[in-house]
């Protein structure tokens, strides 16, 4: 196996297309898997879309052809008609009868399906040598890195070679591994470069003493040197050249931006593109663009033979994908910030337009109508339980079922925020709802999402679909969360490019990772360049210092907790904080005092954040361990149900926060229970120390050695430094338990 790591840029995707140039003639299986940081959130993408592309899967086509097609793949292989309905699911294929759906917990048939993908794999590499492609893993979803990880402990013994790249800041797991080999490309130095721009003028001829500019200018980049190069032989191609006047874009997205200018129509239907993503398709476009179809065909054509994207297919069938992301990047930023919000609007139009509204019956035979009603009646019932979102009655909603109207009228007669639609419809056992919310003051989209689930029950599918819904608008992380989020921030002095910042900082902090909080802080200061001061950036900037020290991260605790101390002072003395900083800012210093042990006024700071946000699930749930620290595990117990209650979508945090409630309870079965369903954090240690004192040494070791993977640097001694509890015994036995479970002291243990 080979790892590649590299900047954008740097040429991964390059080397990777010279390999496989190599090879070509030789007799192998190749399967390459393409990672989106737009599908960061799609369990398997790339492996779907891959299967699909192997079954040669083709719109419009009927569930049937398609078993017929994953049957010709598969049965050569020796799949059993298990396997072959694990993939179908997988695939989004109804089995039908066919293939009925098997009566499987998700965990045992995530379970089975990888087992069925990787013993297929298996014998495919029988047959032939298998070269894996997997790029961009850092763009990756968490079920294919587990899916990638389970076959990377197969392939030592199989005809299979293994290629993954990603960026330096990707945590890969697999260096160090036997048979791994890791390649860190670093930048060309000036005579690589030049030999590379050289390569790119070949047949042509660039001004005096402009070979020289770009090798200086470039910095050793591959793809700016390539870029440049041409931008700068287009430019010089120009019947108003000056020769070796000619200007020489600073940056790679100038010089991407210097080549569109040049190509108006290629421009338009890139910037169009970009919005829709790193990969569009001919019809998607043709739908969106609204552009006359000869400039939309020049511009495709035009964009494909500058080498800026490739086509698969021939139009209307015809797939587009950006030659990198940073050629949609410049794209995309390029767009003024209006003309994209529109861009945005019109391509939610056009999906609404194929996905009908107002949870409409779009069965063939219309027997599907109890079930939207159905789902509309408990999304009302349960929304009405949480005490922070008014409800309108049935009577009064159901009075625009199937009518189409504004909006923004409809919420003005209702007198609400936001309207949710949806639509039913059913393939074979299989029932798919398409829901959507709308900001009635706006008329804005502010979040859509489709829900499967196959079976036969109708009240089954009713609640799991309704479930599903409610835990997407709902909860911390749900859309409308969000959105009153970013319409309050929107209400004080807060600057919307400000808020950008925030907004990008605080994506790479809630993934949780060392390189993902690194980056938050980098954001954040970056952005405090911009904003000096920024109240809301500083807050931010502190919590990625605590996150450091609580998630094991920091080389130097004592320095990240001083910091975080010293920003979140400086927000607290200012008077005239939004509640949204003010939230933030109180629940940082409850937890900053907790560690140095100042329980009372921790608890008084945390009450304080609880106040401004009496009903957030997350701020709730953490302040259980503020509680607990302080010496109230019963309190904290409460408030962990409370939590549940309001967003069992939460349950991988409060579990995680109720796990050591239990340990401190002395109920170290339920910890166990609980701990069992999270890796959050420190839960494989927690649960270590429930271990323990059931005197499960053996799991409480494995646990340690699971923390100690995913967590290399992590002591008694760092993870002392994440807790402190009144009583200080607690610790003193929990760190105990741990030492003896395996846990180093210190680093140099």
């Amino acid at each position: 196996m080979v790892l590649i790591s590299g900047e954008p840029g740097i040429g991964k995707s390059r080397l990777i297309a010279a390999l496989e140039e190599r090879v070509a003639g030789e007799a192998h299986l190749r399967l390459k898997y393409f990672c989106s940081p737009h599908h960061r959130d799609s369990a398997l993408q790339p492996v779907i879309a891959r299967w699909q592309n192997d079954a040669g899967f083709v719109r419009s086509e009927s569930a049937d052809a398609r078993l017929d097609k994953l049957e010709a793949l598969l049965l050569p292989f020796g799949a059993t008609r298990e396997e072959v309905t694990l993939i179908a699911e997988l695939l989004g294929v109804p089995g039908g009868e066919r293939y009925p759906p098997l009566a499987l917990s998700p965990e045992r048939k995530k379970e089975q399906t990888f087992g069925a993908l990787n013993r297929i794999l298996d014998e495919r590499s029988r047959r032939s040598p298998v070269l894996i492609l997997f790029e961009d893993a850092h763009w990756a979803d968490p079920s294919s890195l587990e899916l990638l990880d389970r076959l990377i402990m197969r392939v030592a013994s199989l005809p299979v070679m293994v290629i993954i790249s990603f960026r330096p800041e990707f945590h890969a797991p697999w260096v160090g591994q036997a048979s791994v080999t890791l390649m860190a490309l670093s930048r060309l130095g000036p005579r690589q470069a030049t030999t590379l721009a050289s390569q790119v003028v070949i047949g042509q001829t660039l001004p005096a003493g402009m070979l020289e500019r770009i090798v200086a200018q470039t910095d050793g980049v591959p793809l700016f040197i390539e870029e440049l190069t041409k931008a700068v032989l287009e430019r010089a191609s120009q019947p108003d050249s000056l020769g070796s006047a000619l200007s020489v874009p600073s940056t790679l997205q100038a010089s991407l931006m210097a080549r569109l200018d040049r190509l108006p129509s290629a421009k338009q239907v890139a910037q169009i593109g970009a919005v829709i993503g790193r990969e569009f398709s001919h019809e998607l476009l043709v739908t969106v663009a609204e552009i006359p179809e000869a400039v939309l065909t020049q511009g495709l054509d035009e964009l494909v033979s500058a080498g800026l994207a490739f086509r698969r297919g021939t139009p209307p069938e015809g797939i587009y994908s950006f030659k990198h992301a940073l050629v949609q990047d410049a794209a995309y930023v390029s767009l003024l910030r209006s003309t994209r919000q529109k861009l945005h609007s019109r391509i939610a139009r056009v999906l609404e337009e194929r996905w009908p509204d107002v949870f409409k019956d779009l069965s063939a035979d219309k027997s599907l109508g109890y079930l939207g009603e159905g789902v509309a009646n408990d999304v009302i019932a349960i929304l009405s339980r949480f005490s922070d979102i008014a409800v309108v009655s049935r009577p009064s909603s159901f009075a625009y079922q199937g009518k189409e109207g504004d909006i923004r009228q409809i919420g003005k007669e209702l007198d609400v925020g936001y309207v949710l639609e949806g639509s039913v419809r059913k393939e074979g056992n299989r029932v798919r709802i398409v829901a959507q919310l709308i900001n009635a003051n706006t008329g804005d989209h502010v979040w859509a999402d489709r829900f499967d689930k196959a079976g036969s029950d109708p009240w089954a599918l009713q609640d799991e679909l309704t479930g599903k819904i409610v835990g997407a608008m709902t909860g911390e992380f749900g859309a409308i969360r969000k959105s009153d989020y970013s319409q309050a921030w929107g209400k004080d002095s807060t600057n919307l490019a400000e808020y950008d910042y925030y907004l990008r900082a605080e994506s790479q902090l809630n993934l949780y990772t060392k390189e993902g909080i690194e980056r938050s802080g980098e954001i954040s200061r970056d952005g405090l360049q911009v904003f000096p001061g920024s109240p809301l950036l500083t807050v931010e900037l502190g919590w990625s210092h605590w996150l450091k020290v609580a998630l094991f991260y920091s080389s130097d605790p004592q320095a990240d907790l001083q910091e975080a101390e010293r920003l979140v002072n400086q927000v607290l003395s200012n008077k005239n904080l939004s509640p949204q900083v003010a939230r933030l800012a109180h629940w940082l210093h409850a937890w900053l005092l907790t560690v140095k042990g100042d329980h009372d006024r921790a608890v008084a700071e945390m009450n304080k954040a609880i106040a401004a946000a009496p009903y957030n699930a997350f701020t709730l749930t953490d302040a259980g361990s503020i509680f607990l620290q302080a010496g109230q595990p019963e309190k904290a117990l409460e408030l962990t149900d409370a939590a549940a209650a309001r967003d069992p979508g939460l349950s991988w945090f409060f579990n995680y926060v109720r796990g050591f409630i239990f340990i401190v309870l002395g109920k170290n079965e339920e910890a166990v229970e609980v701990l069992k369903t999270t890796e959050f954090a420190d839960a494989p240690l927690q649960l270590a120390i429930a271990y323990m004192r059931l005197g499960r040494q053996a799991d409480a070791r494995a646990a340690v050695e699971k923390m100690l993977k995913s967590t290399p640097g992590v002591t008694i001694q760092s993870w002392r430094h994440a807790w402190n509890f009144r009583d200080p015994s607690i610790l003193d036995q929990a760190a105990a338990d741990l030492a003896r479970a395996g846990l180093p002291g210190s680093p140099t243990q």
